[in-house]
């Protein structure tokens, strides 16, 4: 079994890597849990020689006999897990990435793992501090003679660099719509639990409520608005203005109506429409399935699954299955070798591809 730290000593995160046929029987007897498949990651408990608990810790696995485990920066818990992994027969070995140790792509993950709120960006984080990076850098050098092959996949990885503007700021969904709709509603429903006041009464929503929460493994802050209506109450109408504002502001406005009542207003061009209360239609009323949008139930759960997945679309699109720019920096650079390309200069593309992990 062959043991590396990843990360330089004073860090929030310790990371360590571990690789070799006795590295799963380690990681078995010192977390006894379930252990991710082969490049998921998974959050378990590392336990000390008498089976106290040690850490928490994200523990992945980049391939058959190859692991990360991400622990908090204590020098007395990092030395701890060596002595554990040296007991078991570990010996030290170089960081597995490129060159003497981690590129910069690789230390950009380290320092981006902190902020990470759901698995799926854990799992973008942890691919790239086990060297996505030069392994994609390497296939696209190669791709330069299929020009349509080669821009297609840098329009892929521009597309997934959604993820990682998400992951440093937290997409903004605004709940629009008429009063009385069931926007607070629904907004407890897309969350899973019941943040927002909900009432009868029209007009029950003044401010703008914020919560955060994950959908489809992303996390977003979703904002509960002041319903749309003509009123002459001050505060009221400063909720209103504030909604509008809120709407402006927003990475994606869902449009909420009802199923039997209120359009959802909006534009389907501006963002999601929504018909809730799909649950108060009878088996034998008419559905104008011609009305376009998500048909949901707040009440029941009903459509909320086919909703989530249709806002994780609209913000970032399919999860990134390799490499994907998590700062402005890779996306930039992936956009200045896709300029490159299209110009025929490949001695620029080369240097702006190489410069991602140098």
């Amino acid at each position: 079994m062959k043991l590396s730290v990843c990360t330089s000593p004073g860090g929030a995160l310790s990371l360590v890597g571990l690789s070799g046929e006795a590295a799963e029987a380690f990681l078995r007897e010192q977390t006894r849990g379930r252990l991710p498949r082969v490049g998921r990651v998974r959050l378990v408990t590392l336990l000390d020689e008498a089976g106290r608990g040690l850490d928490e810790v994200l523990l992945s696995r980049s391939g058959p006999e190859a692991w990360t485990l991400s622990c908090h920066g204590s020098p007395a818990v990092l030395a701890h897990l060596l002595s554990l992994a040296r007991r078991a027969g570990a010996a030290p070995s170089r960081f597995a990435g490129p060159g003497q140790g981690p590129g910069r792509t690789e230390r950009e993950a380290a320092h981006l793992l902190p902020l990470c709120r759901t698995e799926a960006a854990c799992r973008l984080v942890l691919r790239q501090m086990n060297g996505a990076w030069p392994e994609e850098v390497g296939r696209l050098l190669l791709l330069w003679e299929d020009a349509e092959a080669c821009e297609r996949r840098l329009a892929e990885l521009l597309q997934g660099s959604r993820w990682g503007r998400a992951l440093a700021s937290p997409p903004r969904v605004a709940l629009l719509g008429p009063p009385n709709v069931g926007k607070s509603s629904l907004l407890n429903a897309l969350c899973g639990r019941g943040r927002a006041l909900v009432s009868a009464e029209a007009g029950t929503t003044r401010d703008a409520v914020e919560v955060e929460g994950e959908v489809e493994g992303l996390w977003v802050c979703f904002v509960d608005t002041a319903g749309q209506r003509e009123t002459e109450a001050a505060v009221e109408a400063a909720g209103i203005a504030q909604a509008g504002r809120e709407a402006a502001r927003a990475d994606l406005k869902v449009w909420v109506g009802e199923a039997v009542g209120h359009e959802p207003g909006g534009s389907p061009i501006q963002g999601l429409r929504v018909w809730n209360k799909s649950d108060l239609l009878t088996p034998s009323g008419p559905v104008n399935t011609g009305r376009a949008g998500h048909w949901v139930s707040a009440l029941s759960g009903a459509g909320l699954d086919a909703l989530r997945q249709g806002i994780r679309a609209c913000l970032v699109g399919e999860e990134p299955s390799g490499a994907c720019p998590l700062l402005p920096r890779q996306a930039g650079l992936v956009e200045g070798a896709r300029r490159a390309l299209r110009a025929g200069n490949f001695q620029k593309y080369r240097s702006l591809l190489q410069a991602l992990d140098g």
